[in-house]
């Protein structure tokens, strides 16, 4: 038994402590418990949120083609190894999984700023997609017409009256314009 130990810690943490007492030959200036507030980050202040994803921000982009080879790897940076991972944003640093089982539901009024999808430029993106335009938005879930932003600018669906996929900051009857398409 060692008194320096604080309560409350699992049998892992205990071998850990001991371990590095051991090494360092003696004593330890802190053994105060963290708390939670400081190994947690419930709003994904830290890292990169998409939908309950938290990627780790080494990941520069959370979910999205070639996840799996950024830094961090598919874990870090993947929005459904994230998502499946099950560690909680409550209780953990990302990458991990912001509480609640799916993001917020837009009640069927529009979104004109885009808070239930993904924005990049103009376009709001599902946020199924898990990025919002790039190379292999065509093959994300929801496919071209819903993660591609050439495709949703095209479709010129507004967001005021819409959900994603939609154009943001036009009217319903204003049509917008892309290469190929001027009157």
């Amino acid at each position: 038994y060692d008194p320096s130990i604080p309560d409350g810690w699992d049998f892992y943490e205990r071998e850990f402590f001991l371990q590095v007492k051991h090494c360092i030959g003696g004593e330890i200036a802190s053994t105060e418990e963290k708390t939670v507030d400081e190994a947690a980050d419930p709003n994904c202040s830290t890292g990169i949120l998409t939908g309950t994803a938290c990627c780790a921000q080494s990941c520069g982009e959370c979910g999205g083609a070639g996840c799996d080879g950024r830094v961090g790897g598919a874990l870090s940076c993947c929005t459904s190894s994230v998502n499946n991972s099950g560690v909680s944003c409550d209780t953990s640093m990302p990458p991990c999984v912001i509480s609640g089982d799916a993001p917020p539901v837009n009640q069927g009024n529009g979104d004109p700023t885009c808070v239930y999808g993904i924005i990049n430029g103009t376009a709001c993106c599902l946020a199924a997609c898990g990025a919002c335009g790039g190379t292999g938005c065509d093959v994300r879930p929801g496919g071209a017409a819903s993660c591609c932003t050439g495709a949703i600018n095209a479709a010129a669906v507004s967001c005021d009256e819409n959900e994603a996929p939609c154009v943001l900051g036009i009217a319903q009857d204003e049509p917008v314009k892309v290469p190929g398409n001027y009157p």
